[in-house]
């Protein structure tokens, strides 16, 4: 939970008017390498005249949208990736309204394929120059000091966590186990606590403290200007979608049963189409191409088809290209893969770590059994042994199952169910098609990156 009264960073070390100056001016280089590209390295007097007209235009709309992606406040926990995925959304629906705006300004002399080029440069250019200035705060910026709260065990992860991956430039300045924390949960002790370390974020391990005392425990960070971070329980996650109504003069939250609306299942099933058929298109090749391979090394069937749970706990049959030898399981019955499976064969490895095993599973999605983004489907094995072992894991199948979802960004293999079960109800009690197309760049980048 972000502290009251932040300012951007951009705004604390005086890059703000930089940074836009510096976008209006990208902006316009942008469209005038465009002409030079539709025009083979010249501008048409007349061409240019019509561009100069509506240049003020172009700049505003580009701005405009670069600021409410958010390109002005940039957190500093985010990384390149993030930046270029902004820009990517900003410059798009940028790009639509100024073709928008150009058909309304019918008398405009120049091709609009100007635009699409445009685009391309937009993004390169913005992109490019937002990381720099990125890296360039990143150095300016002292390191974050982290004071966890909460029992040891859960405590010490927490702060493992934050020393490797979690953030750059991090220290843990305080880990108070439960009996030090039971006398830094009250207001003026954890004050208290903040100033003698210096800290600069508040992290909250155990989710079962009452809601009073964590509310305690955020108005004052909030009055020492730090960051409060909290490690949710089911209830956290829960409450993402919700629906604000009244009792007589009461407020009341409801809680929604359904997390997708009927427009918003219209919407998402409209984009798993569109973009299965052009996923599956361009990957022909390679749908021709590893059969003929993974043939050649180990006998047995080309698809590997096996049933799994999908929306409203139905059974169907998934497909994957084969990865492991045939008859994997035959003496062990089913078994959650691991990391380094002695199952997998040589070409199946390859095909998992590119996650290229899983294209076959965009016909499950024109079929409509599954979609892009979602929880991943699971075996009926798992599930009843999960439905006895975790609280609230029939949630899940509220939606279909995805190819890729949170759990696959930010969990491992080796992460329990229990902790993939958040990652899968935070995303469907906050899913928005903006949240889709975010997890859709994000598992780009893995795949990219060849990142497990």
């Amino acid at each position: 939970m972000e502290t009251k009264g932040k300012i951007s960073q951009m705004d604390k070390d005086g890059s703000l008017l930089k940074a836009v100056l510096s976008d209006v001016a990208w902006v316009n280089v942008a469209t005038i390498l465009a002409f030079l590209v539709r025009f083979g390295g010249r501008i048409p007097a007349s061409n240019f005249q019509a561009y100069l007209e509506i240049i003020p235009w172009i700049t505003f709309i580009r701005v405009l949208t670069f600021y409410f992606a958010g390109l002005y406040e940039r957190e500093d926990e985010e990384d390149g990736f993030h930046i270029f995925y902004s820009v990517f959304i900003a410059v798009t629906l940028g790009s639509v309204a100024i073709i928008a705006l150009s058909f309304y300004l019918r008398t405009l002399p120049f091709p609009r394929t100007v635009f699409p080029i445009s685009w391309a440069f937009n993004i390169l250019f913005i992109s490019t120059w937002h990381t720099y200035l990125f890296h360039q705060r990143q150095k300016k910026l002292p390191p974050k000091r982290f004071l966890v709260l909460g029992g040891s065990p859960k405590g010490e992860e927490i702060a493992k966590e934050i020393k490797n991956q979690s953030f750059p430039r991090s220290k843990i300045v305080g880990l108070l186990g439960e009996d030090e924390s039971k006398r830094n949960f009250d207001s003026p002790g954890l004050r208290r606590a903040i100033r003698q370390k210096k800290a600069s974020d508040v992290v909250i391990v155990d989710p079962d403290i009452s809601r009073r005392r964590i509310l305690d425990m955020v108005f004052a960070a909030e009055a020492e200007d730090v960051t409060v971070w909290l490690v949710p329980g089911l209830y956290e996650v829960m409450m993402g979608r919700t629906e604000l109504t009244h009792l007589g003069d009461i407020p009341l939250v409801k809680l929604r049963s359904e997390p997708l609306r009927e427009r918003e299942k219209v919407t998402k099933r409209l984009v798993d189409l569109i973009f299965s058929i052009f996923a599956l298109i361009f990957s022909a090749p390679l749908m021709l191409l590893f059969p003929l391979i993974i043939k050649l090394e180990s006998k047995g069937p080309i698809l590997y088809r096996q049933k799994r749970v999908g929306l409203k706990e139905k059974i169907y049959e998934v497909y994957k290209f084969r990865s492991m030898f045939e008859n994997a399981e035959a003496e062990t019955g089913p078994i959650l893969a691991t990391q380094n499976d002695e199952r997998v064969t040589r070409v199946g490895s390859f095909l998992r770590r590119s996650h290229l095993d899983e294209l076959p599973q965009f016909l499950n999605i024109l079929k409509g059994e599954m979609s892009l983004v979602g929880p991943r489907p699971e075996r009926p094995a798992f599930v009843k042994r999960f439905d006895r072992e975790i609280r609230g894991y029939s949630r899940r199948f509220a939606v279909k199952p995805g190819i890729t979802g949170l759990a696959q960004l930010y969990g491992r293999y080796e992460t329990s169910a229990g902790k993939k079960l958040k990652y899968d109800l935070a995303y469907i009690n906050n899913w928005s098609l903006g949240l889709d197309l975010k997890i859709l760049f994000l598992s780009l980048e893995i795949i990219l990156r060849r990142r497990m």
